[in-house]
């Protein structure tokens, strides 16, 4: 779509990284994210209970449709078919602010998590032109003081984004309306 380097777009980037969790883990995907590690076995009669969009579309006036969370997908993609509980997604975002540790478990390295919640596009770098049509003023592109890392934009500016925050603080949002955001832990140096 762009000269190399140029321009930043969303893409299915996520999505092959399902993928090569696949090939190396030599499982399928649903099955790798069912793994005890990653999901905690649940108790006998626990129903996931989901939320339903609660924001009409503008443009068509309808509500997005939720599919149902257990049912098993067509195809697991590792860009939007991860579910889980309030609870649960409060430990995965502990465990990105603990630097991959979660517990006892060292579940990413601190500089693994470094990398994920850095910018990584070279200063100029542009974005598609859908971005700001789709996103708006909380677009996370240059114009609203973000950069991107793998997988999170990265706040780079103050002052640009209507929404509250810091440098530094790190987003992602998901297709059905979640959204999680952080702020990288600062360490102090001992005098």
């Amino acid at each position: 779509m762009f000269q190399l380097g140029t321009t930043s777009e969303f893409s299915h980037a996520t999505d092959a990284v399902g993928r090569i969790v696949e090939v190396v883990s030599g499982q399928d995907l649903g099955a790798f994210i069912r793994a005890p590690h990653l999901c905690p076995t649940r108790p006998d009669g626990y129903r996931l209970r989901g939320a339903a969009r609660l924001q009409a579309d503008p443009v068509t006036n309808a509500r997005q449709a939720i599919p149902d969370a257990l049912e098993k997908p067509r195809m697991c993609s590792g860009g939007s078919d991860m579910v889980s509980t309030a609870m649960g997604y409060a430990r995965l975002c502990q465990m990105l602010l603990n630097g991959g540790r979660l517990g006892e478990a060292e579940l990413a390295s601190r500089g693994t998590t470094e990398l994920m919640t850095g910018n990584h596009l070279p200063e100029g770098t542009q974005y598609g032109p859908g971005l700001l049509v789709r996103f708006g003023g909380l677009a996370p592109a240059p114009v609203t003081g973000y950069g991107f890392g793998f997988g999170f934009a990265v706040r780079m500016a103050q002052g640009r984004s209507p929404a509250p925050g810091s440098v530094g603080n790190y987003l992602c949002g998901g297709v059905h309306g979640t959204y999680f955001g952080a702020t990288r832990r600062r360490t102090s140096t001992p005098c």
